[in-house]
């Protein structure tokens, strides 16, 4: 994945996790919806750390396969 494609991938995540967040604490203000804080937060902080992680070892696994997909295995011609 190109830095443009991670940069846009990054920024859908961030518009979507606003959007549901913004949506969210609306419908509490219009007492459609009771959130638990108590509860909710520490969910939102293991997504994210969920997602940090897992964005860190599939960038990690991809930059391995790259690096293998160029590797030349034949030696030069002597």
């Amino acid at each position: 994945m190109t830095s443009a494609h991670h940069g846009a991938a990054t920024a859908l995540g961030f518009g979507i996790a606003y959007l549901l967040a913004g949506t969210a604490l609306l419908l509490q203000e219009l007492d459609l919806l009771t959130l638990n804080w108590s509860y909710l937060l520490p969910l939102i902080l293991i997504t994210v750390g969920a997602a940090v992680l897992l964005s860190g070892l599939l960038g990690a696994h991809r930059a391995g396969h790259q690096v293998a997909q160029t590797a030349d295995p034949t030696p030069p011609p002597a």
